[in-house]
């Protein structure tokens, strides 16, 4: 066993995983039961992240490598992600994925249960050999993450629950507006526009240079 993987414990991570009983109660609510995030946590610069479920998970996973690269591996094919690629693990699916140990990725993530998970999936394209949503940075899908982090970190009220299903509804809209528009490659100028002052936002204690942003 390689002692230097590990599924979690980074500095910096944040997580939130809902009680299964609480889970099992949200499903039963008429605007949960569709969609429902029942985790949701932020790696940075995770090195040594490796993560084997060989039976997979009865939730959808999704991924979102912000920095750095990582790879998947589904159905025996290895799939290799960079800066601005959702990998996506659909329920039930055997899998492995991890951090790139020269560019340890810092990704977002959720998973997520309801009966509408699967049609999201199909609007998005996925499947066991296709799990690699390319879509392009874009600081829009970060903050969506994160807006279903901060939600399910305060609690799991059903209010709070029904907030946070409606922001993973947002944010799995926004992927399939993408992945619809096939947009990947160098962003627009606003795209740029809203890069930039994400990157600034997320490091106002550091002097900043023009070339930070090339």
């Amino acid at each position: 066993m390689d002692l230097s993987r590990r599924r979690e414990g980074f500095p910096g991570q944040r997580i939130v995983v809902l009680p299964r009983t609480v889970v099992a109660r949200a499903l039963e609510h008429a605007l949960l039961r569709n969609l429902l995030p029942t985790d949701a946590g932020y790696f940075p610069k995770a090195a040594g992240h490796y993560v084997e479920r060989t039976e997979g998970v009865s939730q959808a996973i999704f991924i979102y490598c912000a920095h750095g690269r990582g790879w998947g591996e589904l159905g025996g094919q290895r799939h290799e992600l960079e800066a601005g690629d959702p990998l996506v693990v659909p329920p039930e699916t055997p899998h492995v994925y991890g951090a790139n140990e020269e560019h340890p990725w810092t990704i977002s993530w959720v998973h997520a249960v309801g009966a509408n998970v699967g049609l999201f999936l199909n609007e998005l394209g996925v499947s066991l050999e296709r799990p690699v949503v390319y879509l392009g940075e874009d600081p829009k899908l970060l903050a969506l993450f994160e807006e279903v982090l901060a939600i399910l970190e305060h609690g799991y009220t059903p209010v709070q629950l029904l907030y946070a299903s409606q922001a993973l509804a947002h944010l799995l809209g926004m992927m399939v507006w993408h992945r619809q528009q096939r947009w990947r490659g160098d962003p627009d100028p606003r795209q740029k526009i809203s890069q930039s002052i994400a990157y600034m936002k997320q490091h106002l204690e550091q002097p900043l240079h023009v070339s930070d942003r090339k």
